[in-house]
């Protein structure tokens, strides 16, 4: 799935949202229209009034509806959303939902928008904060992450987007955002991680492309849960410290 909002289909409105200066809300169904455009499997908007420990974290296109978990709060929405965004204490907080056969597929795009002042200075594995994973242990072992992280143990505000196929190069490549440009700035920033049947990945961030490469192809799917905001499952995970909205698969 190629991200509309990424090519920029409705750039207008996409940078009111990213610039975070709407005198008023963007009406909330060209919203809804930019995203049903791209036809996603799976769309956790995180709209709830309540998130609560174990409350559910509705899936508005599909059945893979999830749960807040650990010390979940509510934030505002993106502007012109017209929703209400989730918030993670960098801690143990974050968002599961199931990966089920209808949600796997090798070629995937996964998008989400977030904003954060947390230092992203960790070098990865595991970096400083999973935005999205389904990270599993060892190269090769079949998964895909996105998480902020330093290769330079210091705080770049960069994130990277990572592909581990069965099979593939000795360490998982991956894609960063570029540097100079710092993230974690406190601003809504949209992000999009796209990979083909061949391998062929790319990292998109406030709807530039940031890094390309090529993984090898094969299986990069497997049956652990997603989690969104911080990684629970893997013994090396890390959370996010700020906040998520409209993720899309």
């Amino acid at each position: 799935r190629m991200s509309a909002i990424c090519m920029y289909k409705f750039q207008s409105l996409m940078l009111s949202f990213m610039l975070c200066t709407v005198a008023a809300p963007a009406n909330p169904s060209r919203y809804e229209q930019a995203i049903l455009a791209d036809k996603p499997a799976a769309w956790w908007r995180f709209d709830e009034a309540e998130k609560e420990n174990r409350r559910a974290a509705a899936d508005r296109v599909g059945t893979a509806n999830g749960e807040f978990r650990g010390g979940v709060k509510v934030a505002p929405g993106l502007p012109g959303s017209g929703g209400r965004a989730v918030r993670f204490n960098g801690r143990d907080a974050y968002v599961q939902a199931p990966y089920p056969g209808t949600l796997r597929s090798n070629v995937f795009s996964i998008e989400f928008w977030f904003r954060s002042t947390q230092p992203f200075k960790d070098r990865f594995w595991p970096g400083s904060a999973a935005f999205v994973s389904t990270a599993t242990p060892g190269p090769n072992s079949e998964d895909w992450t996105i998480a902020a992280a330093s290769q330079h143990g210091i705080d770049e505000g960069r994130i990277r987007g990572k592909t581990g196929p069965k099979g593939g190069k000795r360490s998982d490549p991956f894609l960063e955002s570029r540097s100079g440009d710092p993230l974690n700035d406190g601003h809504w920033h949209h992000v999009v991680f796209t990979r083909t049947n061949s391998g062929d990945a790319k990292l998109y961030v406030n709807g530039e492309l940031h890094a390309t490469g090529n993984d090898g192809g094969g299986n990069v799917l497997n049956d652990r849960p997603i989690n969104i905001g911080g990684d629970a499952i893997h013994k090396d995970g890390t959370f996010l410290e700020g906040d998520m909205d409209e993720v899309a698969l």
